[in-house]
């Protein structure tokens, strides 16, 4: 896993990884995009099959649904990824207020109820 001027912590065999939106790669990316998918399943399914398909390929390639994130925060097992959390910034009112906020979290299959998202 390349971490090139990126933070990260490693706790019972998983490296947590934040970065910058900036900062993630493609490729980790589409990962996140397809753990997402995954994760959230149809739960949000549009009743138009092509808006269905579309919200599909728009999260798979920029791997967050609603809210353009700010930074992330990766949950790596060896190469696998089992965890993402995505942080952004909402609209807020008034306009000129600055405020984070937790957008899209989810836990690969596999890994979940062991805490990832705790840790």
């Amino acid at each position: 896993m390349v971490c090139g001027g990126t933070r990260q912590a490693e706790l019972d065999g998983i490296v947590f990884q934040l970065l910058f939106e900036e900062q993630v790669s493609s490729l980790e990316r589409a990962l996140v995009g397809d753990l997402s998918v995954d994760g959230f399943g149809w739960r949000h399914r549009p009743r138009a099959l092509a808006v269905a398909l579309r919200r599909w390929s728009d999260v798979r390639e920029r791997g967050y649904t609603l809210h353009c994130p700010g930074y992330r925060l990766l949950a790596w097992a060896e190469d696998r990824l089992v965890g993402a959390r995505m942080v952004c910034r909402p609209s807020c009112d008034p306009a000129g207020l600055r405020l984070y906020g937790f957008g899209d979290a989810v836990v690969q299959p596999d890994w979940r109820r062991r805490g990832v998202p705790r840790r």
